[in-house]
């Protein structure tokens, strides 16, 4: 996959959750996120999704910033182009438009980070393969309250 199909699948996950999908929009998010442990927001102020380990855990902070609640109500969303991509192209920002029922567009940033994952896969040979490339979601930022 690659940054834009992370992207989208996880916008389709919020927006399907949106729609009384329970937690399976937070739960793709997570499950694309880099683990992080200090706290929920970076030293710039965007959001870590990786900093959470439950679903609900992370709808509830969601639904509690102001600056972040569309993402839980949310109606619909376009991808404004491709990413911009940095550092020889290990790393993504995609430039998203979300907004809530009745309200206007509203400005998301997704930062993305290629790294190397390890898995217990096995190859057509009967090698072990350890290590394979993904795109992870290190912070969301969404400028302001709407």
């Amino acid at each position: 996959m690659g940054p834009q199909d992370v992207v989208d699948y996880c916008m389709k996950s919020m927006l399907a959750q949106a729609e009384g999908c329970s937690t399976d929009g937070c739960r793709a998010m997570l499950a694309f996120a880099q683990k992080c442990e200090d706290k929920p927001e970076d030293f710039v102020g965007q959001l870590q999704p990786g900093y959470f380990n439950d679903p609900q855990a992370f709808t509830d902070y969601l639904a509690a910033q102001p600056r972040y609640a569309t993402l839980t109500q949310l109606d619909e969303f376009k991808c404004m182009g491709t990413p911009d991509f940095s550092d020889m192209s290990r790393r993504a920002a995609q430039k998203i438009l979300v907004k809530k029922a009745g309200a206007n567009w509203e400005d998301l940033m997704v930062n993305m980070q290629m790294v190397e994952v390890e898995t217990p896969a096995v190859d057509e040979e009967g090698q072990a393969t350890t290590k394979k490339k993904r795109w992870l979601i290190t912070s969301i930022y969404k400028q302001g309250e709407p």
